[in-house]
């Protein structure tokens, strides 16, 4: 081996050796693919993120049944009772063309629960006439109803429910939102 090291030292090209010209090619190897590498440009414009949409706000208070009146019993008691315009929509501008999304989460204490919303104000009386009904129960849970112009619209709440066999206390989530898309 040592003797083949030698013998590769020795080695010449046209009176130059072989290590120095293997030196140079790879040196020039080296900063060729330096250069290339390092001379590749990427440009990108970033944009800042847009605002947020605002479709509107929506006010819906919650209520305590046990406030408005006596008190349920199992076994099938109803009660009934109309909120006037307990439901508020103020659709924004990017809100306009929207849905007014309604979901009923009911408790199992209960044999039937329904919430009905009755229009009484309305910014777009072609999309949404004064009158128009909206009816969740617990059948056809979740519905949506098209909205039109950005503006108020006003809603009476219903409230009918039916109590179960079992006695406790019971809990419904009624959620209201603005969706971008029907169900």
């Amino acid at each position: 081996m040592k003797k083949l090291l030698k013998r590769f030292i020795k080695l010449s090209w046209h009176g130059i050796p072989i290590g120095i010209i293997a030196t140079v090619l790879i040196g020039i190897a080296v900063a060729a693919s330096l250069y290339i590498s390092t001379t590749q440009i990427i440009t990108q414009t970033i944009e800042p993120e847009p605002p947020p949409k605002v479709y509107g706000t929506i006010t819906a208070p919650d209520i305590n049944l046990d406030e408005f009146g006596p008190p349920l019993y199992a076994g099938g008691q109803s009660f009934g009772s109309v909120f006037p315009n307990h439901v508020a929509v103020e659709l924004g501008v990017d809100g306009a063309g929207k849905h007014l999304w309604l979901e009923l989460a009911t408790d199992a204490l209960y044999a039937e629960y329904e919430v009905k919303l009755t229009c009484r104000e309305s910014a777009d009386l072609a999309v949404v006439p004064i009158g128009t009904e909206v009816i969740v129960d617990m059948t056809n849970w979740r519905t949506s109803i098209p909205l039109g112009v950005a503006g108020t619209y006003r809603f009476d709440e219903f409230i009918h429910l039916k109590t179960g066999p079992t006695a406790g206390s019971a809990s419904t989530d009624f959620k209201v939102a603005i969706s971008s898309c029907p169900y």
